[in-house]
């Protein structure tokens, strides 16, 4: 794990991550990961999420980006669309919005402006 930011910590604005990153805090804003995002079992993220992989065990209020793949696990929770090649929903997860399934994953090209 290249970044972890722990149970406490609140941030507002946008979050930009090189590799992966495991968030178990709070952010009002954006997010950027080139890497794969994992939102823990206390993590709270308002904003939309670009990443290359994402996985949920919190809860997010915002549209998911994901070149590649999207786990929604047990008790996590998701208001917002998604958009990802692939997607995997665990029994237990609430999810309330629109998914798209995107052809095929390209090569990374997460940025701010992307």
């Amino acid at each position: 794990m290249d970044s972890y930011f722990e149970n406490g910590i609140k941030l507002k604005g946008t979050l930009w991550v090189e590799g992966d990153a495991h968030f178990d805090a709070d952010l009002e804003g954006q997010v950027y990961c080139t890497g794969h995002f994992i939102v823990g079992q206390s993590g709270h993220v308002a904003g939309d999420v670009r990443s290359r992989d994402c996985s949920n065990m919190g809860e997010i209020k915002g549209n998911i980006f994901a070149e590649n793949k999207v786990v929604l696990m047990e008790g996590s929770k998701v208001t917002g669309d998604i958009s990802t090649y692939q997607l995997v929903v665990d029994e237990g997860s609430n999810f309330e919005g629109y998914c798209k399934m995107i052809e095929a994953p390209p090569e990374s090209s997460i940025s701010p402006n992307g």
